[in-house]
């Protein structure tokens, strides 16, 4: 009887959605990445949105570090897909992510529209005392960096 239950305790751990649907990586990772990346979009001619939220920093032992952070990474989830990646592009400074796009980069418009997503969510999911800035960059294959 006993493995019965075992194994509805592992069948029902399995069926669980996982708690990030992306992996967080570190600074070195990331940037690694994001070469990769830019590498490969300039051999096919596509673009990247190179994503950056500034965290303000923090006075020294604050308690809610871990909880800000998760929280930025949280948001930074919900506003990629499965082909993007998030880190962090500077160590608890700037969170990033990395967005895949096509042949055509998106417009100021789009990029604007993304920033503002990702502001709204920030505004309301962190303490109203709490700072940052996000910033959208487009990397386009071609091209200088363009800010949006």
């Amino acid at each position: 009887m006993r493995h019965w239950r075992r194994f509805w305790e592992a069948h029902d751990t399995a069926r669980r959605a996982p708690q990030s649907l992306h992996e967080i990586y570190d600074q070195s990772a990331f940037r690694h990445f994001l070469a990769l990346e830019r590498r490969r979009a300039e051999r096919r001619g596509r673009s990247l949105v190179l994503l950056l939220v500034e965290i303000a920093p923090l006075p020294q032992g604050h308690r809610a570090a871990g909880t800000i952070e998760s929280t930025i990474f949280g948001v930074l989830e919900q506003c990629v897909r499965e082909s993007d990646f998030v880190g962090w592009y500077t160590t608890a400074r700037i969170a990033g992510a990395v967005l895949v796009q096509g042949g055509t980069p998106p417009s100021q418009d789009v990029c604007h529209a993304i920033g503002k997503r990702v502001t709204t969510m920030l505004k309301v999911r962190l303490p109203a005392d709490f700072a940052t800035g996000v910033r959208v960059l487009t990397l386009a294959a071609e091209r200088e960096e363009e800010h949006g």
